[in-house]
């Protein structure tokens, strides 16, 4: 499965998945304000802020439009921010485009769903960008759904960013082949907090923004 109607026609009818999928007949744009000036890709994890187990209807990714509305991609800004890249240089795109009925961390089925949209979001990426284009993973589920084994075998999310660690574009089980920077929303990697200045500096490195 390739395209995302192939996807979410699977997903509609799989006994387990259609469970959690949710169809509101669209699935929201991405986040772009200017294909050339991109520096980098900022991945989330899905569209769905749930109510009364049913998703928001957004149009576009985070709901982005010119502003940045608090509670869907503050903190992400914010460590944008710390390595002084603005909106206007920044690709935004969910893994999992479709809506569920659960938020990630409630969804026991979010990472085998995950897995499904790798290659059309591999085809999207390289349609659009060239290979040096780094991917922001924007949370640890992402992480986990992309490099599963190696972060189980390796590391904690704690261990990623003490060890500074980016997957390579050229890594073995890298199934994005470009270079993937963790850049995990949560309180706790906040890129201002004093003890991740140094993969603060090597991800403004790495982005050619030192």
């Amino acid at each position: 499965m390739n395209t995302e109607t192939e996807i979410t026609d699977y997903l509609s009818v799989h006994p387990i998945y259609s469970k959690v999928y949710f169809d509101h007949g669209f699935l929201p744009n991405n986040f772009c304000k200017n294909k050339d000036s991109v520096k980098a890709v900022v991945l989330g994890c899905d569209p769905s802020f749930v109510k009364n187990n049913r998703p928001e209807q957004i149009t576009t990714v985070f709901n982005l439009d010119d502003t940045v509305k608090e509670n869907f991609f503050s903190t992400i800004k914010d460590n944008l921010d710390e390595i002084n890249l603005g909106l206007d240089q920044i690709y935004v795109q969910n893994l999992c485009r479709n809506y569920f009925t659960k938020e990630t961390q409630s969804n026991d089925y979010w990472i085998e769903i995950a897995r499904l949209w790798i290659p059309a979001l591999k085809n999207e990426l390289d349609a659009l960008f060239n290979i040096n284009i780094p991917v922001l993973l924007t949370s640890g589920y992402i992480y986990t759904a992309l490099l599963g084994h190696k972060i189980k075998a390796t590391y904690s999310y704690k261990g990623i960013y003490e060890k500074c660690t980016i997957i390579t574009s050229n890594d073995v089980d890298n199934p994005l082949r470009r270079d993937l920077i963790p850049f995990f929303r949560h309180k706790n990697y906040k890129l201002s907090l004093e003890k991740w200045t140094v993969y603060k500096d090597k991800i403004r490195k790495k982005l050619e923004l030192a």
